[in-house]
């Protein structure tokens, strides 16, 4: 499935803006062309050409108007970070077993980045010239596959005796440990999900100045958006009597209990945007760079949700990271920069047919992220399975942490074809 991400490429631009119909202007000193491809020298100030995009006095394709292109994306972006401890190992004889800080205790999951494989996608773009005016108008839209990493404790590989749940304790003020795993007194698993999905799309207004510095000018609409989540399931059982409580309530040996914590990110991008194309031609081969900066707002939207459950009961509010205090849905409006870079070589493989490849870098800051909304400082009085459990506990903690927002890095290859006529 195709999801995705990156705004304004310089590639399609290109392929339209290698088209059009002029005389020749010039020729280049000592050269003798046998084709109609190169209208003048590269570099030399043109005469105005028809239209905004396809068109200028230096084309790949004579007279076209319409163009339509598909291209492959081959992407990769910053990955979706988790800077938080979420699961740890530790050792028996410790006080707190698996609690950050504590001799023996490791990591096994947090401090660390997901989703950074290839993101694979699909743009398209459609375009006509605005006969006569200089002007002319284009649609890009893109989407990415949606990438999931699944992470699992215990694993073929790491099976520790001692793992945990790591956070900080709002009563004691100290680094504690919600146990899934402890020799005969519980036992159980954690399971996380971390998903990401990229899409986009803009329109954009161009027109013809083919000058020395640019040959295409244009400003437009830009949409982005990304989507994340982080999603967190433990299943235990009590190998003791008393070792789970469930709303204030002891269970016995063989209690069964789950655990789920969501948190989930939207950020969607409303601007717009300025940018130049400038082409250089020689023949039926093009190089063309693009530049543009979007300028608006990003709407970042933070949705947490969280529940518990004990011997397949039904499920309450609440779970360990997602409580009472935090769960819902938050929304901050952030002022945004979204600028972008990218450089295309075009090749004309028959009439009305043009081959290109790519390659692009977008920057978009001030997104939420799913990694950054986890408040480690828990009231355990709030958690269904907390041994102090009060529906009413004060105070609120965890918490909403919009305010942490960070930045979104998308860079790639891309590849396709465009038709012109």
């Amino acid at each position: 499935m195709w999801r995705g991400v990156t705004a304004a490429c310089l590639t399609l631009l290109i392929c339209h803006g290698l088209c059009q119909a002029q005389e020749p202007v010039s020729v280049l000193p000592g050269a003798e062309f046998d084709t109609g491809l190169v209208s003048g020298p590269i570099g030399e100030t043109v005469v105005p050409g028809r239209g905004g995009f396809s068109t200028n006095t230096d084309t790949l394709i004579p007279g076209c108007q319409v163009w339509f292109g598909v291209e492959y994306l081959m992407f990769f972006t910053n990955g979706s970070r988790v800077p938080v401890p979420l699961v740890t190992s530790g050792i028996t004889d410790n006080p707190v077993s698996g609690a950050l800080g504590e001799t023996g205790t490791q990591i096994l999951l947090g401090n660390q980045v997901f989703n950074t494989d290839t993101y694979h996608g699909m743009r398209v773009r459609l375009g006509f010239d605005i006969s006569d005016t200089g002007f002319g108008l284009e649609g890009i839209g893109f989407l990415f596959d949606q990438q999931e990493t699944t992470v699992g404790y215990p694993s073929a590989t790491v099976a520790p005796s001692v793992m945990g749940i790591p956070f900080i304790s709002q009563q004691q003020d100290t680094e504690a440990v919600a146990l899934i795993n402890f020799p005969s007194t519980i036992e159980g698993t954690i399971d996380y999900k971390i998903r990401t999905n990229i899409s986009g799309y803009e329109v954009n207004l161009g027109y013809a100045c083919n000058t020395w510095l640019v040959d295409w000018g244009f400003v437009g609409y830009r949409y982005l958006n990304l989507t994340e989540g982080l999603f967190m399931t433990s299943n235990f059982r009590a190998l003791d009597d008393g070792v789970i409580t469930f709303e204030g309530v002891g269970q016995p040996t063989g209690a069964i209990g789950t655990i789920s914590d969501s948190f989930r990110t939207k950020n969607e991008f409303y601007g717009g945007q300025f940018g130049a194309v400038k082409r250089l031609l020689y023949r039926n081969v093009a190089f063309e760079l693009r530049t543009a900066v979007g300028f608006g707002n990003t709407r970042q939207r933070v949705m947490i949700d969280g529940s518990s459950s004990a011997n397949g009961g039904a499920a309450v509010e609440g779970g360990l990271f997602a409580q009472s205090s935090n769960i819902g849905t938050t929304v901050r409006n952030q002022f945004s920069v979204v600028p972008e870079v990218g450089a295309s070589i075009f090749v004309q493989l028959c009439d009305n047919f043009v081959g290109f490849v790519g390659y692009n870098f977008l920057f978009w800051n001030n997104v939420a992220r799913p990694g950054y909304e986890i408040d480690r400082r828990v009231n355990l009085s709030q958690a269904p399975f907390g041994p102090t459990f009060s529906p009413t506990a004060q105070p609120p903690q965890p918490a909403v942490l919009l305010h942490r927002s960070q930045d979104l890095i998308l860079h790639g290859l891309n590849a396709g074809f465009a038709v012109q006529f």
